[in-house]
């Protein structure tokens, strides 16, 4: 009990911590966080002014007692009665120009009141005498108890001397009509909401109404336009005093308006049909059952992969590795342009889905690759083993496979949350996007808590090759000079030729992208190399509060695509040193877990050295004997990062967001349509698979079955047989 209720604790606390973090990512990318949008002066986090009728109508005062304002004068006219308590109890204080001049502002208020005629309002004097009478013989009403007593006879029964008071209080009594809403469950709660709407719309010259004939469905929508309205402008037209100014501080905040709308979703269950999460439950139904499936087959097929991998025929081998190699260095998009979309909807989510979940699987199995060549354990299938150590590798990959699907729901245009949240987050609108975050952390939430029951069954790494294998040959190094000596041409060849181009295109696109990968590409390779293991070999073999940091990045991490981290960070930090710096700490996630993982399997298998060993024993010993025999999995995601940056680049180009990490990658490729770039777009990619290969090769020691050939030695105990 007391370890479940932990657990349910800890996904709360993950939950929370990714609404926090996807927020600010997401506010960076929408139009709420450009200085040219009117939802800009909105805080993120904290606000230490927060508005309210007090401070709108008085502000509106001070203009109008400067001189005429328009913009004064409409702002008055829209507070209406809200304002009359704190403009009227003054107005004798005022200057007498001034003072017609307020007067005369709120002269729409009166009218719409219906307690004035033209007479009493046709000039300044008038309109003054008028107000000071009106506050007067009506300052009484205009009290909470006093509304809310109105509010709550008109909700029971209809009364047309009721409506007429409440009308005459005008919008201050939009406090207490709004929640008098309630919710829709019942042929009567139609007619309170049409009692009650018609005031509204009277009130606030909007709409919509209710009508009787309405069904509860369509009546339903119209409540949830009224209280979506007040969430959103329902601070102008209350006073806040006491501890309401202290909740206004947090509230009256990006991320307070969308836990105020989210809680009320959660009270009114029925909002959610409504597409009051920002996303149509339908077509988030479709983005995840796509997302699930493709998940679900890139296990199955990653296992089958390394299973293939592991036969006696070394050309299977070959041939396996290397289409693992290039297909996870294939972005989806340029996939599924080149092969050409299918007709159908049908054919075509049937092709995302396969598309999908074969580039999951080629990650997949390069992360599991390792595994290969050792015996299985007699107490569990091989089968077990090798889907649950490539199931101990999803949670870190699913960022780039929510990469992939978006991208393929926008270049295949089809039905799904991609487009709605990108169309949203245009116009300032970041809900979407925070149900996506959501949605996908607690599926990273899942899929930590699988890899964690999975981790016994896995296959251990430390046991010793039946097969001799061949070490650092001079083949290799012939292999990788070459491979680098290719990438330098390319630069260089490149350097003058695209000087001076507005926009880059064609073979001077390509040079530049292998000038932008060699260099800004190799300090996010460097960076998450030795990040990524530092924080792995803390959290497996440290403290325990490194481990539940780690978990909870990545829980965190898995929350929305890559391609959405990646830009919001362009966008804070601009392209150039320190956006491939923070990306290769956005990779190191990945390296350090499974660098965790494999440290954990050790540690089940290894008496002598424990599981938190870490500062318990010589430096040397704890390298040696659990550190580098370990790493090859995260060293071998690491070697895979030039590939993460070209897929992050491509994505952030299909998906038109602003200012994507292209500079860090090779996204000059994709300035231009594919078409245009065809030729370019493939030399790229072969590459960029041929340095992947390389460097695969280079960081994992890629070995190879073949028997005693020359230059092979035997493997020592606890040799590791990886393949890469």
């Amino acid at each position: 009990m007391r370890r479940a209720l932990a657990r349910l604790l800890g996904v709360v606390l993950t939950l929370a911590l990714t609404s926090v973090v996807a927020m600010a990512a997401l506010s960076s990318l929408s139009a709420q966080g450009r200085v040219d949008s009117p939802q800009a002066e909105l805080p993120l986090y904290f606000n230490v002014a927060p508005r309210n009728v007090h401070d709108l109508a008085q502000g509106a005062v001070r203009r109008l007692a400067l001189g005429h304002d328009a913009a004064a004068e409409r702002e008055l006219a829209r507070l209406g009665g809200a304002a009359l308590p704190h403009v009227l109890p003054g107005l004798a204080e005022l200057p007498s120009e001034a003072r017609g001049r307020v007067a005369r502002a709120l002269t729409p208020v009166a009218r719409r009141m219906g307690v004035a005629g033209d007479e009493d309002l046709n000039s300044p004097e008038n309109a003054i005498a008028f107000w000071e009478r009106f506050w007067q013989d009506r300052a009484f009403d205009f009290r909470p108890q006093v509304v809310r007593r109105m509010v709550g006879r008109l909700a029971q029964r209809s009364n047309a001397l009721r409506v007429e008071d409440i009308l005459h209080l005008d919008t201050y009594s939009l406090s207490e009509l709004i929640p008098a809403l309630g919710a829709i469950r019942s042929v009567e709660d139609v007619r309170r909401a049409e009692r009650l709407t018609h005031v509204l719309s009277h009130v606030t010259g909007r709409g919509p109404l209710v009508t009787l004939g309405m069904s509860q469905a369509e009546a339903r929508s119209a409540v949830l336009a009224w209280q979506s309205f007040w969430l959103k402008e329902g601070s102008d037209f209350v006073t806040l005093d006491g501890p309401r100014r202290v909740v206004a501080t947090f509230a009256q905040t990006h991320y307070g308006t969308w836990v105020l709308h989210a809680l009320g979703v959660l009270r009114n269950p029925a909002a959610q049909a409504a597409g009051a999460l920002g996303i149509p439950l339908r077509l988030a139904l479709f983005s995840a059952l796509r997302l699930l499936v493709a998940l679900a087959g890139a296990v199955v097929l990653g296992a089958a992969w390394v299973r293939l991998e592991r036969t006696r025929a070394p050309r299977w081998g070959v041939a396996t590795r290397l289409l693992a190699t290039l297909l996870v260095t294939l972005p989806a998009p340029f996939v599924a342009a080149s092969l050409g979309a299918p007709e159908g909807n049908l054919a075509r989510n049937a092709f995302a889905v396969l598309l999908t979940g074969t580039l999951g699987a080629s990650l997949l199995s390069r992360h599991a690759l390792p595994i290969v060549n050792t015996p299985g354990s007699p107490s569990t299938p091989r089968l077990t083993q090798l889907l649950a150590t490539v199931a101990g590798a999803c949670p870190s990959g699913l960022p780039w496979l929510m990469t992939a699907a978006l991208s393929l729901e926008l270049v295949l245009e089809l039905d799904g949350a991609a487009p709605i949240v990108l169309d949203r987050l245009a116009k300032g609108d970041v809900i979407p996007g925070m149900s996506l975050a959501l949605g996908g952390s607690s599926l990273a939430v899942f899929l930590v808590s699988l890899a964690h029951r999975a981790a016994p069954k896995a296959v251990p790494l430390n046991l010793r090759a039946p097969a001799l294998i061949e070490v650092g040959g001079a083949s290799r190094r012939r292999r990788w000079w070459l491979g680098l000596t290719t990438l330098l041409l390319l630069a260089l060849f490149g350097a003058g030729w695209s000087r001076g181009n507005a926009e880059l295109g064609g073979w001077s696109a390509l040079s530049e992208g292998a000038r932008a990968l060699l260099g800004y590409g190799s300090l996010t390779v460097l960076v998450a190399t030795v990040a990524g293991l530092a924080f792995g070999a803390a959290a497996a073999s440290g403290p325990t509060a490194f481990d539940g940091a780690l978990t909870r990045t990545l829980e965190v991490f898995g929350g929305l695509p890559t391609v959405l981290w990646a830009a919001a960070l362009a966008r804070w930090f601009g392209p150039g040193l320190a956006l491939a710096l923070c990306l290769g700490l956005l990779r190191a996630i990945d390296v350090a877990w499974l660098l965790r993982s494999e440290l954990f399997r050790r540690a089940s298998q290894d008496q002598d050295l424990g599981a938190r060993s870490l500062g318990h024993l010589p430096l040397s010993i704890y390298l040696q004997r659990r550190l580098r025999p370990a790493a090859l999995p995260a060293l071998s995601a690491a070697a895979m990062t030039p590939a993460w940056l070209l897929a992050v680049a491509v994505a952030g180009r299909t998906a038109s967001l602003p200012a994507s990490a292209g500079a860090a990658g090779w996204s000059y490729l994709f300035v231009r349509p594919l078409a245009d770039n065809t030729l370019p777009c493939l030399v790229a990619v072969l590459l960029l698979s041929l340095l992947t290969w390389l460097l695969l090769g280079t960081i994992t020691a890629a070995p190879r079955r073949v028997g005693a050939a020359r230059g092979s030695v035997p493997p020592a105990d606890g040799a590791i047989d990886a393949s890469s």
